[in-house]
């Protein structure tokens, strides 16, 4: 069983990242992804002026480096021009989407059947979901892959037979059961779907909605952290993650949204991935 890594910042951190691309060669399969070329399908942030270089995508593409894309908005317009021209430029085996509307899903299935589609975890509900087991039942109808909530990181295995289409986000520093998970994500989504792009001005929309008396986002949900013994926030530690291949999952993602705001660093992060990555073979589901 290989392991599939997927990490964001594919052209917004590609200095750092084609790098780690040349050392992961053989050992892993490495997924790079970002919301590029100001597209209003983007979700998860909101956009920056990041944008794609036809010299870049070919020096991954030379290493076996494939690619996602973030069209993780609810709101789709898929006559969208810049939407679609990213869809026709990418359109390849091992290439990716990351999203969530069922218009958009269908869409892609039909026109650009060569991607996998990978259920964003932004498309989750707020707070606590009633019947996980149904929840994900439902989810593993219609996508290829499913990042869980991550409350459930250490438990998807009561949920589902088939683990194999989960991919764990690893570095999320949010509160479990967040209230307004759903509501945050979707306010981020549609400043793109609006056109416009980050400044200070909308800084509040991005970071944490909740006071710090319920949640200190620069702390980590304490409560969680003493029951699992994660260190920061909602990260995983290799020993978590060690846990999870023990399971059987080998899909793992680095999200792009605290690098920078917080520890442990996107450098030390790809560092604690190859080391990961090294070990793997001892502790991997056989």
């Amino acid at each position: 069983m290989k392991l599939h890594i997927r990490i964001a910042g594919a052209y917004s951190h590609y200095n750092k990242l084609l790098p780690m691309a040349m050392k992961f060669r053989g050992k892993a399969n490495l997924t790079v992804y970002d919301g590029i070329n100001l597209c209003r399908w983007n979700g998860g942030r909101i956009n920056r002026e990041v944008f794609d270089s036809e010299q870049q995508k070919q020096a991954y593409e030379n290493l076996g480096v494939n690619f996602a894309f973030v069209f993780s908005n609810p709101t789709i317009d898929l006559n969208d021009p810049v939407g679609n021209d990213i869809l026709e430029r990418y359109h390849r085996e091992g290439n990716s989407i990351i999203l969530q509307n069922y218009d958009l899903l269908e869409y892609v299935r039909t026109k650009f059947p060569l991607y996998q589609t990978v259920f964003s975890i932004t498309g989750h509900p707020g707070g606590v979901v009633k019947d996980p087991t149904n929840y994900y039942q439902q989810l593993e109808r219609h996508f290829d892959i499913i990042v869980p909530k991550l409350e459930h990181n250490m438990v998807i295995e009561q949920y589902t037979d088939d683990v194999s289409k989960y991919e764990l986000l690893i570095n999320d520093d949010c509160v479990y059961n967040c209230p307004v998970w759903r509501k945050h994500f979707d306010a981020i989504a549609q400043k793109n779907t609006e056109g416009l792009i980050y400044s200070s001005d909308l800084e509040s929309v991005e970071e944490c909605w909740l006071p710090k008396t319920i949640f200190d986002p620069s702390v980590g949900d304490t409560k969680m952290m003493k029951e699992l013994g994660i260190e920061f926030g909602m990260s995983l530690t290799k020993e978590h993650l060690k846990n999870r291949m023990q399971v059987g999952i080998n899909k793992f993602k680095l999200s792009g949204r605290e690098f920078g705001t917080h520890s442990p660093t996107y450098e030390s992060y790809l560092q604690s991935l190859i080391e990961m990555i090294d070990d793997a073979k001892d502790y991997m589901y056989k």
